[in-house]
């Protein structure tokens, strides 16, 4: 069972590198963002999920 992290701002910098990383160690990653749209886009494998709304 992989471990699972859950990431902030992972729409850019930090947060994106961390989330890629985790990623690609074998880690289930829980990316929230401000801009979904360009979190984790382009990165195979990952599955896009509902969007909350506040």
């Amino acid at each position: 069972m992989p471990k699972t992290i859950l990431i902030t701002r992972a729409s850019s910098g930090f947060g994106l590198f961390t989330a890629r990383l985790a990623l690609n160690r074998g880690w289930a990653v829980a990316a929230a963002s401000r801009h979904p749209e360009a979190t984790l886009q382009d990165d195979p494998g990952h599955e896009r999920l509902p969007s909350a709304s506040a």
